[in-house]
C-alpha cells in the first residue's frame, strides 16, 4: 500500500528489513506489473529480484512541473512513479541547441 511503501522506504538502506521489502515488492508487482515483468519472466524471480533492488533505492518526491530529467543530461538513475504522472517532453536536436542550459 501506498502507507508501506512510504514507510519503508523513508528509512535508511541499513534499517530496512527484508521482510518489508518483499512486502514492497509485492506491492509493486501488483502495481505495475509491466515494470516488475521487465526484470524476469518468472514473477517470483522478479519479485525477489526487486526487493533486491529496493533495498538500495530512494524515495524522492517532486513539485508540479519541476523538472525530473532534462534532456541530454547523463543517465545516473531511474525513477518509478508511484503517485501522480509526468510528462516527457523532448526536442529535436535543433531546438536542444537553442536552448540554455541550466
Amino acid at each position: 500500500s501506498d502507507a508501506l511503501y512510504r514507510r519503508v522506504l523513508s528509512l535508511p538502506p541499513e534499517r530496512r528489513k527484508e521482510s518489508d521489502l518483499k512486502a514492497v515488492a509485492a506491492w509493486l508487482a501488483d502495481a505495475y506489473p509491466a515494470v516488475v515483468a521487465q526484470i524476469s519472466a518468472v514473477p517470483e524471480v522478479a519479485v525477489a529480484s526487486a526487493a533486491q533492488m529496493l533495498a538500495e533505492v530512494e524515495l524522492v518526491g517532486f513539485e508540479h512541473d519541476e523538472p525530473v530529467l532534462v534532456q541530454g543530461d547523463p543517465g545516473e538513475f531511474f525513477y518509478i512513479i508511484v503517485q501522480g504522472t509526468c510528462d516527457v517532453l523532448y526536442s529535436t536536436a535543433e531546438e536542444a541547441s537553442l536552448r540554455p542550459r541550466l
